[in-house]
């Protein structure tokens, strides 16, 4: 019940990046210096964003979550330790081949030795293993869910045998760790054992654990039960997958969280006999794997935070139901990010300096934000949404902030906020002095200008 080795001599291909017009490339990027990135982080007006940092190690994704670092569903790290810990503590993906001798494969290790693909497209991510030697090709696409009342990250995975045989087997896919919902970043940091003894996970039973702090923690006289919570389920071919909470189903006594161990020992999990609060739980897909060559398996998964379990439950009902949801949501995630950056396309020239260009286009808005021109009985007023703090995790001084609302917006600093306003009225001529009132009138008595620029607000 060992991995299984790879042949002597066997070489891998050495690491290469390019840009072109679908995207910024790199082979085995595990090999290559390490960037720290994220997802744009917008859901369109109507839509609650989520937070997504990625870096190119293990399967990219480092930390997610709502609203800023205190509601982490996936712990945020510095890039330091982020380039370290996402291999391990990020999506995993555990396959285990045969049954008489099993033997343990997982794609995107480092030591696997296959061929590693990242793809970075400005509104999602695509990663890609090929083991000619093993026979398996995996992919993954990570975007957000754009115009829904539910921020979440929704996961595309699919395994393909290229071999010669048939491949039978299991698969564990998921997170190996959960941050429970109300669990601020300084207790996450500080006191994440003591706090254990809050957390729970209900309704493993229907496939959609809800992981959340019973009550909030604090030495007061009263305590306030929490109902919201984040949720996670994955859904294959229409049908909803169990999903494995307790590590220790998963990894037994290996707490480093790098081999699972009783994944190996036992690939068939009763998820409900095992422990469901007083831990840090994980989130686990368990699926059957069966491929003749050629064959592919597909399944999604969606993480993401709800006010309560029973609106997480009527998304799971909608894409089980309906196989064109995921689908339309990737491509309405696209277009809105694509508008975003499109303002600065261009159309001569190389589609190296369009790929730039769109970008740069896209960064100066979510730091500027997108005006919006608003008609009043007063005249036109302007809000600016998609605003936040530059705070990825080559920035962890900045708390950024990603309000998970309608029309979201954020605080941002002013020197920011100026610079990438300056040219709006190209892009946007509706704005008319809008910009040149908002920071003349920040202007304080001394001179000088704050800090910080808070969110507009209006009252009705």
């Amino acid at each position: 019940m060992t991995p299984l080795p790879r042949p002597e001599g066997s070489m891998v291909a050495a690491a290469s990046a390019r840009l072109d017009g679908d995207g910024f490339h790199q082979r085995n990027y595990a090999l290559t210096r390490p960037f720290a990135s994220f997802l744009p982080g917008v859901a369109g007006l109507d839509g609650k964003p989520m937070w997504v940092f990625y870096t190119n190690r293990g399967q990219c994704v480092s930390s997610f979550g709502v609203r800023n670092r205190d509601s982490a569903m996936l712990e945020f790290h510095p890039a330091n330790k982020a380039y370290a810990l996402t291999g391990l503590l990020g999506f995993r993906t555990f396959i285990r081949l045969g049954d008489k001798r099993p033997v343990l494969y997982e794609p995107f290790d480092q030591a696997a030795g296959s061929i590693q693909k990242l793809i970075v497209r400005a509104h999602e991510i695509e990663i890609e293993d090929v083991d000619e030697l093993r026979g398996l090709r995996t992919k993954v696409i990570y975007h957000t869910l754009p115009g829904n009342d539910l921020p979440a990250l929704i996961r595309w995975v699919e395994v393909t045998n290229i071999g010669k045989t048939m491949m039978t087997g299991h698969v564990l896919d998921g997170l190996p760790q959960v941050a429970p919902f109300g669990l601020e970043e300084a207790l996450l940091k500080q006191l994440s054992r003591t706090m254990e003894a809050f957390a729970e996970i209900t309704h493993t039973d229907q496939h959609l654990p809800f992981y959340k702090l019973k009550v909030e923690p604090g030495d007061t006289p009263g305590a306030r039960a929490i109902e919201a919570g984040f949720f996670a389920f994955t859904q294959c071919e229409g049908r909803s997958v169990p999903m494995v909470v307790d590590p220790d189903q998963v990894f037994g006594n290996d707490n480093s969280l790098r081999t699972p161990r009783e994944f190996l020992a036992q690939p068939s999990i009763a998820c409900a006999d095992g422990r469901h609060e007083t831990m840090t739980g994980c989130a686990f897909a368990a699926l059957d794997l069966s491929l003749a060559p050629g064959q592919s398996i597909r399944w999604q998964s969606c993480f993401g935070e709800a006010p309560h379990w029973q609106a997480a439950r009527q998304l799971q009902q909608t894409i089980n139901t309906d196989q064109l949801f995921l689908p339309n949501t990737r491509r309405e995630n696209a277009a809105l990010v694509n508008q975003l950056a499109q303002p600065l396309s261009l159309i001569a020239g190389p589609v190296e300096l369009d790929a730039y260009s769109r970008q740069a286009g896209l960064d100066n808005t979510l730091r500027g934000g997108l005006p919006v021109v608003i008609e009043g009985p007063y005249g036109p007023r302007v809000l600016h949404i998609y605003t936040r703090k530059h705070g990825d995790m080559e920035r962890d001084y900045n708390r950024f902030v990603v309000e998970p609302t309608p029309w979201s917006q954020g605080p941002a600093n002013f020197r920011d906020v100026n610079q990438n306003r300056r040219c709006e009225n190209y892009f946007h001529p509706g704005l008319d002095r809008a910009n040149i009132q908002t920071f003349f009138n920040l202007l304080q008595l001394d001179g000088h200008n704050p800090l910080v620029v808070l969110p507009e607000t209006f009252r009705l």
